[in-house]
């Protein structure tokens, strides 16, 4: 892996194209290549298109995303738009009556990407151009919501998982 890149990158090109380029590295080796791809991008003003499902290394370094799914684009955006358009919260209700079914209808049409609930607790991933968290649990009485840290992965998974269950998220 390692070579293949000192090679690519020796013939000095405009673009690099690159299809799971950390495959087969540890952690350690990720890193280094990852700091010689910044490296390398800034000292020669070259562009780069990364393939990968590892999003959390991509998410640190690309200034562009898109998210294919189904051969479709479902999202394409710098990683500062996506992360301030899909917000995660936790959600802490003493009595969540009837939110599970607000839940799913919100799911249905968009507005929410994902929940999940672990006792009294829901994660809930959402679509801030559609609605805000207070909307949507803004009648619930004795709630805690607390936005978390997002992640690229957390939106790729509930964009495509809605796709494969033939929703349009």
């Amino acid at each position: 892996m390692r070579f293949a890149f000192m090679l690519a990158i020796a013939q000095s090109p405009s673009y690099l194209i690159m299809d799971e380029p950390t495959s087969g590295l540890d952690v350690a080796g990720q890193k280094l290549f990852f700091n010689h791809l910044i490296e390398e991008v800034e000292n020669n003003q070259m562009g780069v298109l990364i393939s990968s499902h590892n999003l959390d290394h991509l998410e640190k370094i690309c200034d562009q995303i898109t998210i294919l799914g189904c051969g479709e684009v479902l999202i394409q955006n710098s990683v500062e738009e996506i992360k301030s358009r899909y917000k995660q919260y936790e959600v802490k209700l003493k009595h969540a009556d009837k939110i599970d079914e607000k839940l799913e209808k919100l799911q249905g049409e968009s507005v929410v990407l994902s929940y999940e609930k672990v006792g009294q607790i829901y994660q809930v991933l959402i679509d801030t151009t559609l609605s805000s968290i207070e909307e949507i649990f803004g009648e619930a009485q004795e709630v805690s919501i607390q936005e978390v840290e997002g992640s690229l992965e957390a939106i790729f998974l509930a964009k495509t998982l809605a796709l494969s269950k033939g929703e349009l998220v």
